[in-house]
């Protein structure tokens, strides 16, 4: 067994570029390798050498995907988890958390005399969320715009300095980002933010409530595998774990120096809500090579079908299309654009949005392949 895990993968790929075509000599000897499968370390070994990544080339991470040490930690930083039953995953409340920010919320509910069953707690979560989520895509392309390297540490607004009480993070929410410049009263360090003019920061008629009545003082405990510094026995105040935890992973652009794990983009952010929106009938992530390929089949057909309809052709694929819009480009244009753009695309159990990105990347790929994107 090779020592160095790269040596041992150079080695293989050399041992299996060569092309032997039974011609060996009957004195040449194959190099090989073998595992001891008692030894743990081999068998990691084995697995990642018959792994899908290695054997189908995919090493590269479906930057769609879910995100598992964000995800996970969230969901406790929330007070929620995961479970399993009759094949469907599904969220519920983790019970064995003593102080959760979930049954805060639903403690607050049954305080007002307000329904607290589980179904209003996870809408007021998942709106709240919502919002803290979509701030931190704004707050990176922020620090991205305005030179990442050497930004203004006043830009960074999302952060346990900054947010350290409901009643902040409210006034954030309905008195900056809800208002105009002119209609804000009160500086609470956040009026350099602008205008969202978003239905998301309007209180909405399912938020009964209220976000700063919340107890500034909730303790939780931090996740056992914590990306934080946080000892996981030591409680911590729930306002001060959640956005140092966000802290922990880079929100903006992709960076060279950035690892994959925690680089966390708006498909990433997603995924997750499609599975916290599924919470009680459960959902499953279609990974990008696969609604890709789906969207690859069914659109070129569909393109190739149109175009040879309505100017009797008989193009084969996108190649021999581009052949024929090329042989008529200066006196069809604009209606080779009309017959691509009257295709429309229908996703009714639409989610995430994944499969309908995925739709509209083919299709941008395909007015190109066709030479009528406008430019390039």
């Amino acid at each position: 067994m090779l020592e160095n895990q790269k040596d041992f993968y150079a080695e293989l790929a050399k041992i299996l570029s060569k092309d032997f075509q039974g011609n060996l000599e009957e004195d040449a000897t194959l190099q090989g390798t073998h595992f001891d499968l008692r030894n743990d370390k081999h068998l990691e070994s084995a697995s990642k050498l018959l792994s899908r990544e290695l054997l189908h080339n995919e090493f590269h991470r479906d930057s769609n995907a879910l995100n598992p040490k964000f995800y996970y930690e969230l969901l406790h930083i929330l007070g929620l988890k995961e479970i399993e039953t009759k094949g469907k995953i599904l969220i519920q409340i983790d019970e064995a958390q003593k102080s959760s920010f979930a049954k805060h919320i639903a403690s607050k509910l049954e305080s007002q005399n307000q329904p607290s069953d589980f179904e209003t707690t996870m809408s007021h979560i998942i709106l709240w969320l919502n919002r803290i989520l979509f701030l931190k895509l704004i707050e990176a392309n922020l620090l991205h715009f305005n030179n990442f390297d050497n930004f203004d540490k006043n830009l960074r607004f999302l952060t346990s300095t900054k947010i350290t009480s409901f009643s902040i993070l409210a006034h954030l929410f309905f008195e900056v980002l809800a208002k105009d410049y002119a209609e804000r009263k009160q500086d609470k360090g956040f009026n350099f933010l602008p205008y969202l003019n978003s239905s998301l920061f309007i209180r909405d008629e399912k938020e009964i409530c209220d976000l700063s009545a919340l107890d500034d003082a909730l303790e939780i405990l931090p996740f056992a595998t914590t990306q934080t510094e946080y000892k996981k026995r030591e409680p911590v105040r729930f306002l001060t774990y959640l956005f140092d935890f966000l802290e922990c992973f880079d929100f903006g652009k992709s960076q060279d120096s950035t690892p994959s794990d925690k680089l966390i983009n708006s498909s990433v952010l997603g995924a997750m809500f499609e599975k916290l929106n599924g919470y009680q009938e459960g959902s499953f992530y279609t990974p990008n090579f696969i609604t890709s390929y789906m969207c690859k089949e069914s659109l070129q057909k569909i393109v190739l079908e149109k175009f040879n309809t309505a100017f009797d052709w008989d193009a084969k694929d996108l190649e021999s299309l581009r052949k024929q819009i090329d042989r008529n480009f200066s006196e069809k244009e604009a209606d080779f654009k009309r017959l691509l753009e009257s295709i429309r695309i229908c996703d009714p159990s639409v989610g995430s949005g994944h499969f309908l990105v995925s739709a509209l990347n083919e299709m941008i790929g395909i007015y190109h392949h066709l030479g009528l994107l406008g430019f390039g």
